[in-house]
């Protein structure tokens, strides 16, 4: 005596890098095919410990280098596959707190082709004047390229805002002062894109002290009844309608199942970690049911998981 305990704390393992600039618009970390992706974490208040990482693509486990240090450890690995990636992350063979971090590679880089780019969004067709528009440009087939953008009208140019998003794509944004027509200009590292220019329409505003309310409704009634009210917004401009996303039934026959842990091993060795992929399922709630011999408890391990962008 006196006898030396060794304590350790998984929850002290940080991911040191700020992933939200490399995240993509659903939360997944945006991988760049062909190139290598580092993440660091800080271990120096964990305890004595030993780092592991193991990454999960549609292709099976990427090899993967690990270097610890005595007050952090980075990953490193590459990818050039395309689809969902699952970066698994343990400390003694525990996982940490911000394992698994789902990630997305598009593939790997493609020449350079306009004719590959996408304009997707209703304001690269229409718009309303002093209203704020929007459009994207996908580049995410057409190469490493470097978009330009002219919004001509028929006295002036529209100044067109780009915010670049991952996997090569550009959110574009302008606001047309009055009512008009425009044409839409799309360059992809030079090169117009085809069917450019398109024509966009900006239509009036709208002047909603036009807007008329009348009906019965207006003046109460008793709960549990209809109430009626009319709107008519003919003599105020545009307006509606206004567009509704309605998403795909789930359709669990496209969930995979994939890993050590649904194969036969050998007790004291079995693996029992495995991959569950949704992805074209739609949204839904899984759950996952592990019998053992009978006599023996059922464990049940539920998560939301929504699969679709």
């Amino acid at each position: 005596c006196p006898y030396k305990v060794s304590v350790t704390d998984k929850s002290q393992v940080k991911l040191q890098d700020d992933l939200i600039e490399r995240q993509d618009e659903t939360g997944r970390l945006a991988l760049s095919g062909g190139q290598h992706t580092v993440l660091t974490f800080t271990i120096d208040r964990a305890g004595p410990g030993i780092f592991m990482a193991e990454v999960l693509s549609p292709d099976g486990k990427l090899p993967i280098h690990v270097e610890q240090g005595p007050t952090k450890a980075v990953v490193s690995f590459q990818s050039s596959v395309e689809g969902d990636h699952y970066v698994h992350l343990y400390w003694n063979e525990t996982p940490i707190d911000c394992s698994p971090i789902l990630a997305y590679c598009p593939g790997p880089p493609l020449p350079i082709d306009a004719s590959q780019v996408a304009i997707l969004g209703k304001g690269a067709e229409s718009g309303r004047a002093k209203i704020r528009t929007e459009f994207v440009i996908d580049g995410r087939r057409a190469g490493p390229g470097v978009p330009r953008v002219v919004l001509q009208g028929v006295q002036s140019t529209l100044p067109v805002e780009m915010k670049p998003l991952q996997y090569d794509r550009y959110r574009c944004a302008y606001t047309a002062p009055s009512p008009g027509g425009f044409l839409l200009y799309v360059y992809w590292s030079e090169a117009l894109v085809p069917k450019c220019p398109l024509k966009v329409t900006v239509t009036p505003k709208g002047d909603p002290r036009k807007v008329k309310v009348t009906g019965s409704g207006l003046a109460g009634g008793v709960a549990g009844f209809e109430w009626k009210v009319l709107v008519d917004t003919l003599e105020a401009g545009p307006g509606n309608p206004f567009e509704m996303f309605a998403g795909a039934p789930p359709d669990p026959t496209k969930v995979q199942v994939f890993g050590p842990g649904v194969e036969d091993g050998i007790v004291g060795e079995f693996e029992s970690r495995f991959l569950v992929d949704t992805h074209g399922a739609g949204a839904g709630q899984l759950a996952v049911k592990i019998r053992g011999p009978r006599g023996r408890r059922t464990f049940i391990v539920s998560r939301l998981v929504v699969s679709e962008q």
